[in-house]
């Protein structure tokens, strides 16, 4: 019992500030909800992940300061509901993300708590500056990409729950909405006979994001100065 004792003090002890770890994330986005479809045209959801390590410094016990360095892919789908084949163009693509953000934490338990993030995101997008998509060979409708912006920030805002583990090891997972301050590129989609009916849509670049993190302590990676024998 003693020596129960005398070691969970030092663990204690032996924990940092600082904390480091790894983050994964389902995430889904779409072209921006304001634009108008032409008939038979319609926006779908496009399913994305993201893989970031990522670090933490713990102001306060209840205040905390997040970053990391992410890659995460994201895109569009859109539908032309009058093909029988190829109905859709799917676009998926990598971007880099640099979040740095502030995190408000509440126990519930000695071990376990939420939490609120809040933050801005900077977002480099890895694509060309114009392409252009096609549903299929036969060429039925296209999509024409013309970038806009491919550096800007986002707003991030999110809700989590968490545990901590005995070694002062803590992961959280939860739900992340981050909302785009600027349009990352405009999309120029035709269809019909010779392509000659044609409309405009935005991809600003927002996504709403389920993940997963696990931070490492710092202190648990450093050797202790006592030994037990």
């Amino acid at each position: 019992m003693v020596f129960g004792t005398i070691l969970s003090q030092n663990t204690d002890i032996r924990l940092s500030k600082w904390s480091i770890g790894g983050s994964i994330g389902l995430n889904f986005s779409k072209t921006y909800n304001g634009d108008i479809f032409i008939q038979n045209f319609t926006t779908r959801n496009k399913r994305g992940y993201s893989i970031s390590p990522v670090v933490s410094y713990d102001v306060s016990d209840h205040v905390s300061i997040n970053s990391g360095l992410g890659i995460i892919r994201k895109g569009y789908r859109i539908n032309n509901d009058t093909l029988p084949l190829n109905t859709d163009i799917n676009r998926g693509f990598f971007a880099l993300n640099i979040p740095l953000g502030v995190s408000f934490k509440q126990r519930v338990s000695k071990s376990r708590f939420f939490i609120e993030k809040i933050g801005i995101i900077a977002n480099y997008s890895f694509r060309n500056n114009i392409d252009t998509f096609y549903n299929s060979s036969k060429k039925e409708f296209r999509i024409i990409e013309k970038n806009l912006n491919k550096l800007y920030p986002l707003l991030y805002f999110g809700f989590y729950t968490g545990s901590r583990i005995s070694n002062g090891n803590n992961y959280n997972i939860g739900i992340c909405y981050q909302s785009p301050i600027k349009t990352e590129m405009k999309l120029d989609v035709s269809s019909g006979e010779f392509l000659n009916t044609r409309f405009p849509l935005n991809f600003r670049g927002g996504t709403i994001q389920a993940s997963l993190t696990y931070y490492f302590n710092i202190g648990n990676m450093q050797k202790s100065s006592e030994y037990l024998y």
